[in-house]
């Protein structure tokens, strides 16, 4: 079992430890997803993972996910290769893994994990396409954070 390491900001800071894994519901055909973090609580991305199917229609789809913090992009992460039509794409975001560009269809691509962003309550990890067709899918959404409930 791998060693999530426990994280603290500052010295008098209770530390993020509750592991969260979460499977996030697909959202419709056509469409991306966020994932905003609870109130009373803040959060650290450990890992995501989720899968992109495209449809037929020729189009260049270029998938970004971003971490917002009070409506400002504290993170983003975006392929500079598009994802073209009929293809099925797996994409994995995790500490220590390095950036691996999509290369062709069916293919598993990585992107290394923000290091040390918290998100409070109300931020978000946002997922977008650009381009995205109307039969394009992305479904197998699976997410890990470090949370801590904050509220007192």
């Amino acid at each position: 079992m791998p060693q999530i390491p426990i994280t603290t900001r500052i010295a008098t800071d209770r530390p993020l430890v509750k592991v969260d894994n979460s499977a996030i519901a697909n959202p419709a055909a056509g469409q991306g997803f966020s994932i905003t973090i609870p109130v009373g609580y803040r959060s650290s991305l450990v890992s995501m993972r989720l899968r992109l199917t495209c449809d037929a229609n020729v189009a260049g789809r270029v998938l970004h996910v971003r971490a917002v913090c009070n409506d400002i992009t504290v993170w983003e992460m975006s392929h500079l290769s598009a994802c073209v039509a009929t293809g099925v794409y797996v994409i994995s975001i995790g500490p220590g893994l390095g950036y691996i560009a999509l290369a062709g269809t069916a293919f598993f691509a990585s992107w290394p994990s923000p290091p040390q962003l918290t998100l409070q309550e109300g931020d978000q990890i946002i997922v977008s396409i650009d381009s995205i067709q109307v039969g394009d899918q992305i479904d197998q959404i699976a997410l890990q954070t470090l949370s801590q409930f904050v509220a007192e």
